[in-house]
């Protein structure tokens, strides 16, 4: 499924937030907030380019993308 104007992402490790940090072979949650921007996953992995785009980025690439794309919010479905 490709989109007309936009790339389609997903979160490189699978996760929206990388709030995690392993310390001595266990994960210790070091962020619990979903506003805090600074434990947001901001690297996205590629999976569809655009119809017709023709530059530089291609399928699997590594973007780094604003801290909101991957945001949990709760008042939407």
């Amino acid at each position: 499924m490709q989109s007309p104007f936009n790339f389609i992402v997903k979160p490189e490790d699978g996760r929206r937030y990388s709030n995690t940090k392993e310390v001595g072979g266990i994960d210790l949650i070091i962020s619990s907030s979903e506003e805090d921007a600074s434990a947001s996953n901001r690297k996205a992995m590629v999976v569809e380019v655009p119809v017709g785009y023709d530059g530089p980025i291609k399928k699997g690439d590594t973007l780094l993308v604003h801290h909101n794309v991957f945001k949990f919010y709760n008042d939407r479905k």
